[in-house]
């Protein structure tokens, strides 16, 4: 709840506000205001009591009427921000009648004194509302426990709360909400937005004065600290990049909170009114000023609509409000589809306003002191000066490597870089005939090549020196290849980030592998990366892996071909310029063998082995899919799939290097043992690891395996069952379901976990053989459900869930009354781009075994129904890679013939093909 709100609260309904909303405005707009409305105010005078039904009804019936009007507005076009202007001079009317009259009603009474003024604050006080942002206002008086001003306040609030707007208050003494502003940023921000709506206006000119002595003017620089720290904290609860494939419009990085700050900068210092007259005052040039004012009128005309196709406050640019918007915008499917053109134009206008946003605090105090006596010639065009990293007085179009050595210089002294030395480099890389000399500079390109590899972390934001450089147009103008990919957006369930934010984000964690930041989780990984013996060419593939992205035909292949030339102009060698586009071209392979096929077989193996060929290859494409994969979303990288990667990096290593498996196999039963000092415990252990395949001992830690033969090994009855979240990712946990093996067995498991709706995100299918028993089936699964995070939750919807594989396993219900009774996903869950399902069936990828991928969109009975499938038509499961990639899944089975051998031709590899994509369709 924003600290303006605080003191006497007045709201009958106790919701918790969010944060106010955010706009800057332009001059140029007209200044729409309405006059108090005469029904309201005719209405309010006759009904002094607050509860009337009829002031409620005419309040209703104004709102009714001019929202209907608006909304036609929107749905014609009408500027963005003029509508938003609209929406506040309709709530002006409302407040101005209704406060008159409250006001009237207070002053006859015999005993009233004091001052009372109803102030807007918030969007509201700038004259930008949404159509369903809620209402800032706060009630300043010279006495705030006088009954006589909350009554006044009630005879405002009750019509309209009982008219259905929201409406966020406080009633504040005027030195009360002063002292409150010298000690909250949320509350001083309000200063610089509040606005006069009606009562006495002598108080309110009184607060705006006080707030200009005793903050604005006496505390500035503890204000824009105050603002920055603010800032940065919202941009980490929001995805701290402008790249994000769904971004927030109102409070992400580059959006309307981003440009309040921008203008609350401005007026702290000099009391501007808006942009144009902060760019009068030289704290914006003419260029910014016009990129801010398009982004503002982009951003609300984006807002509105969301707000009105929503019916209620929502603004988050969904997938599929991005077809939407792209439409009513009038882009069409040309080159690109509509909606990465629409995306593109978001991300220009985002970035726009978030490198006036850096830099605003600087320029602020910048105007505050004198420049220091001081100066250090750091040589090649290169100052420090008052501890930052500057230019000297140069034109940078007639020698623009002197940008590259600015930034090398700042590595080397470890100091940030000064604010206008970066306006200086971004100036003069939208310059064309600039980036076509530092492009054929042999010197730049080394620099480049320099500053992309170097592991320390950069005095810059986030401490990314290649962030820095994209943020300031030098990595597209070394790399005019990258342009294609700006803000280019991903139609996928799995990635989070645009494809040019993404190939950033993958080389800083390499970056972060090299200086051992991630050894503690990922020590396999992290030591090949220490060992990188020739780091360039990997550091290129990563930033130029998705180049491709969006080709028709092979992406991955096209990138390839496109790296060459970039690499050579680089200046590398011609074997490590094969190399980066040999890794480019297999930036998919080591993920698609590690998460899709059988690592245990030494044909996979062989497989792997033959087509990496060398260590210093394998080592390379291990660290770029281990850092592609961490980047591609949150939550992509698992401790599944992590322990996939490096047994198959381990693996195939010990392949090249002449070592077998037999090393490795005993080094695992070892690490299992270790710790256990009770004999009874060992040889419990001893005793699993002899019933299992050694697959299964490859596949699982140390930690997993003692938790799995503790289940196992104790069975007792129909089966065993266990669940913990020792070794999976998080939010997720890991069941084990030790039973007696038989055809069927995992669709009727399937069954009882989509009833309680698990969600499968990888499963392990093993047999066990004891002597004297029939086979075990120990299946081991990693899922996820929404009530994860409520201990008491999940252990009531695990004991669920136990009671119902007791009932399928025993025989007391059938799988398809178990799905029956499965609770159903809520109506208003939000869906995602369009993921169009693929059924490959094979005989070519295993000697043993047909092979079935599955690739669809994630449903909680997918895996009943491909697992019951098969079941039907007499395939038994050797062996099932289940996969979950955001709401993708990648579903692999290796089946057998009743007779034990593979499915018999064409004809019933494409039947049974057919038979599952039918049957997966009908899921929708």
């Amino acid at each position: 709840m924003p600290p303006y709100l605080l003191g006497p609260r007045l709201s009958r309904t106790g919701l918790r506000r969010s944060e106010s909303q955010a706009g800057s405005r332009d001059t140029r707009h007209l200044d729409v205001r309405l006059a108090p409305a005469p029904e309201i105010q005719d209405t309010a005078r006759r009904m002094a009591d607050s509860a009337a039904p009829a002031l409620s009804t005419t309040c209703a019936e104004y709102l009714d009427r001019h929202r209907a009007t608006l909304r036609e507005a929107v749905e014609s076009g009408q500027r963005g921000l003029i509508v938003a202007e609209r929406y506040a001079a309709m709530y002006d009317g409302l407040f101005g009648a209704l406060c008159c009259a409250a006001d009237a009603e207070r002053r006859s009474q015999p005993d009233a004194v004091g001052r009372v003024a109803l102030i807007a604050v918030g969007s509201y006080g700038r004259r930008q509302v949404a159509p369903h942002s809620d209402v800032d206002v706060l009630f300043l008086c010279d006495d705030p426990g006088d009954r006589r001003v909350a009554e006044m306040a009630q005879t405002v609030l009750y019509p309209l709360w009982d008219a259905g707007v929201d409406i966020g208050h406080a009633v504040r003494g005027l030195e009360e909400s002063l002292e409150l502003s010298e000690t909250d940023i949320r509350t001083s921000t309000t200063l610089l937005d509040l606005r006069h709506v009606a009562g006495d206006r002598s108080i309110v000119e009184e607060l705006e004065v006080g707030g200009r002595e005793r903050i604005f003017e006496r505390q500035l620089e503890a204000f824009l600290h105050a603002l920055e720290d603010d800032t940065a904290s919202r941009h980490r609860r929001y995805g701290d990049s402008i790249y994000l494939l769904e971004p927030e419009l109102k409070v992400g990085r580059g959006g309307l909170r981003d440009l309040d700050a921008i203008l609350w900068c401005c007026k702290a210092r000099f009391g501007v009114k808006d942009l144009a007259e902060a760019a009068s005052r030289d704290l914006l040039t003419e260029r910014e000023l016009g990129d801010l004012q398009a982004a503002t009128e982009y951003l609300w005309s984006a807002r509105n609509r969301l707000h009105l196709w929503a019916r209620r406050r929502n603004d988050r640019l969904t997938y599929d409000d991005q077809e939407a918007l792209a439409e009513a915008l009038g882009l069409r499917d040309g080159i690109s589809r509509a909606t990465e053109q629409l995306m593109q134009t978001h991300f220009r206008h985002a970035r726009a306003i978030a490198r006036v946003a850096d830099r605003i605090g600087e320029r602020v105090r910048r105007s505050l002191r004198p420049p220091p006596a001081t100066i250090r010639d750091l040589g090649d065009g290169v100052l420090v000066h008052d501890g930052r990293v500057t230019l000297k007085p140069m034109d940078l179009g007639e020698s623009p490597v002197v940008a590259l050595r600015l930034y090398r210089h700042a590595l080397r002294e470890q100091l940030p870089v000064d604010s206008e030395a970066r306006d200086a480099v971004s100036a003069a890389m939208e310059d064309r005939e600039c980036c076509r000399i530092l492009l054929g500079d042999p010197e730049a390109g080394s620099l480049f090549c320099k500053l992309l590899t170097r592991a320390s972390r950069a005095p810059l934001r986030r401490g990314s020196i290649l962030e820095e450089l994209h943020e300031v147009g030098l990595l597209t103008a070394m790399v005019p290849e990258l342009e294609t990919v700006v803000g280019k957006v991903r139609q996928d369930a799995f990635h989070v980030y645009t494809v040019d934010a993404q190939a950033i984000m993958a080389v800083d964690c390499l970056r972060g592998l090299v200086r051992g930041e991630y050894a503690a989780d990922f020590l396999v990984v992290s030591r090949a990366a220490a060992e990188m013996p020739r780091p360039l060419p990997l550091y290129l593939a990563l930033l130029l892996q998705g180049i491709g992205t969006g080709h028709p035909a092979d992406p991955a292949k096209h990138a390839a071909a496109v790296a060459g030339p970039v690499c050579e102009r680089l200046g590398l060698s011609p074997e490590d310029t094969a190399h980066a586009q040999w890794l480019i071209a297999e930036q998919s392979s080591m993920y698609h063998w590690a998460m899709r096929r059988d690592i245990t077989d030494p044909e996979t193996i062989a497989e792997v082995a033959e087509a990496v060929q060398s260590q210093h290859r394998l080592r390379d494409l291990y660290l770029l899919t281990f850092a592609y994969l961490m980047t591609s979303n949150p939550a992509a990288m698992t401790a599944w799939n992590a322990r996939m990667l490096e047994d198959l990096y381990n693996a195939v290593s010990d392949r090249i290097e002449g070592r077998g498996t037999g090393e490795q196999l005993e080094a695992l039963r070892r690490e299992a043992f270790e710790g256990i000092d009770d004999a009874e415990r060992r040889r419990e252990i001893e005793a699993f690891l002899g019933h299992v395949p050694e697959r299964y001992l490859l596949a699982n830690s140390a930690d997993g395996i003692r938790f799995h033969s503790s289940v196992a090994e104790r069975r007792e009855g129909l089966f065993a069952f266990g669940a913990t979240d020792s070794g999976v990712g998080e939010g997720t946990l890991e069941l084990i379901i030790c039973c007696d093996d038989r055809p069927g067995l995992l669709a009727d498991l399937t069954a009882a976990l989509a009833r309680h709706r698990f969600g499968v995100d990888s499963a392990q299918l093993y047999t066990m053989r004891r002597p004297g028993r029939a086979p075990e089936a120990l299946d081991l699964f990693h899922v996820a459900h929404a009530n994860m995070g409520d201990s008491e939750l999940i252990a009531f919807e695990l004991e669920r869930l136990q009671q119902s594989l007791e009932a399928i396993l025993a025989g007391e219900m059938s799988a398809e009354v178990m799905l029956a009774g499965r609770s159903r996903p809520p109506m208003w869950k939000r869906g995602g781009p369009q993921i169009r399902t693929d059924v490959h069936v094979d005989n070519a990828s295993s000697a043993q075994y047909t092979v079935i991928d599955v690739y669809t969109r994630d449903r909680p009975e997918l895996l009943h129904v491909i697992s019951r499938t098969m079941h039907e038509r007499g395939l038994s499961i050797g062996l099932a890679k289940v996969n979950t990639e955001g709401q993708a899944v990648s579903d692999v089975f290796y089946v057998q013939t009743e007779a034990g051998g593979k499915l018999a031709g064409e004809g019933q590899l494409g039947e049974l093909s057919r038979v599952l994509r039918r049957l997966i369709s009908k899921l929708d």
